[in-house]
């Protein structure tokens, strides 16, 4: 087991999830047990800026990869410029540094970071499970990906779990007749389809609920009259802030979902074809709606009626 490092020490923490915005949230849970148990530690997060948004500086100093840019650019100035970034993290002088995501791209992060002790969690490729220490704990596939992160760090740094809303942005005062719905996912699986979701909306709003869709600019959706649809037109904090203030939020296997999940929203997951066990949002008012892990098997009149457990 761990040592806990003694009282008073200075923890410098390095913290590597690159991607996508539902697993930086499911990360997140490290870093908020990290924060919990050493209150002192300087704790940094190296992310991509696409998903920067999901993470607090309350809780970390960002360490934003330009992902948008160098992708836009992909010239050879550009590969020199990420790897000034990545050699540039030596500067922290990190005693610890964590790989929670376990590609070849961030497994370089790891072994340039220039962290006195590293550790990673099973790469997805050989690169990345030669660059650095990789855990061997037969349960880190099998327990929750919460779980997962946190078995990585305190491998090296006994943390205490806490359960509280570590995300940017403010508490909010809850509407008991707000209700949001989330248009896009990372996936094709994943997706629910427009028409479910537009079926869904005009029911609600036809009762008298306030329904708001959230998305990212590439998520299009015709929504029916006596709706809002903010997609593509929220940052991610503000986004996050409409989740909180929701009496309830509809999602498939996607970002705001594992954010109403963090953040205590009550939420209708009608989920995709990962792994349920794995991956389900962590959080107490949860309801999941897997049929056959098939969004499109999903009825309206399901979603509608879990939706209702939370409504007045």
């Amino acid at each position: 087991m761990a040592k806990r490092p003694p009282k008073g020490s200075a923890l410098k923490v390095l913290l590597i999830r690159f991607s996508a915005i539902g697993d930086c949230v499911i990360a997140g849970h490290a870093a908020n047990d990290l924060r919990h148990t050493y209150p002192d530690a300087e704790l940094s997060w190296a992310v991509e800026d696409r998903c920067a948004g999901v993470i607090s500086t309350s809780l970390v100093r960002k360490l934003v990869l330009p992902r948008r840019r160098w992708r836009a650019k992909g010239d050879l100035k550009t590969l020199f410029e990420q790897y000034r970034w990545l050699t540039s993290f030596r500067k922290f002088g990190f005693d610890y540094g964590f790989d929670l995501q376990g590609h070849s791209k961030t497994a370089w992060c790891l072994r340039l970071s220039g962290a006195k002790k590293r550790l990673s969690v099973h790469g997805t490729d050989v690169v990345a499970n030669r660059l650095n220490p990789v855990l061997v704990d037969p349960l880190l596939d099998e327990v929750h990906a919460v779980e997962s992160s946190r078995r990585l760090v305190n491998a090296l740094l006994p943390i205490e779990h806490v359960r509280s809303d570590f995300l940017p942005g403010s508490p909010q005062v809850r509407n008991p007749r707000l209700v949001t719905l989330c248009i896009g996912a990372g996936h094709p699986l994943k997706v629910i389809p427009p028409e479910t979701l537009v079926a869904v909306g005009r029911t609600l709003a036809s009762e008298g609920f306030e329904v708001v869709y959230l998305g990212g600019p590439e998520d299009q959706l015709d929504a029916p009259a006596g709706t809002t649809n903010l997609a593509g037109k929220t940052t991610l904090e503000e986004s996050i802030n409409w989740v909180r203030k929701s009496a309830v939020h509809i999602a498939g296997d996607t970002g705001t979902g594992h954010i109403a999940a963090a953040v205590g929203t009550p939420l209708v997951s009608i989920w995709g074809h990962m792994p349920l066990d794995r991956y389900y949002p962590y959080g107490e008012e949860v309801t999941v709606l897997n049929a056959n892990g098939i969004p499109a098997d999903v009825s309206v009149a399901e979603i509608v009626h879990a939706a209702k457990r939370w409504l007045p």
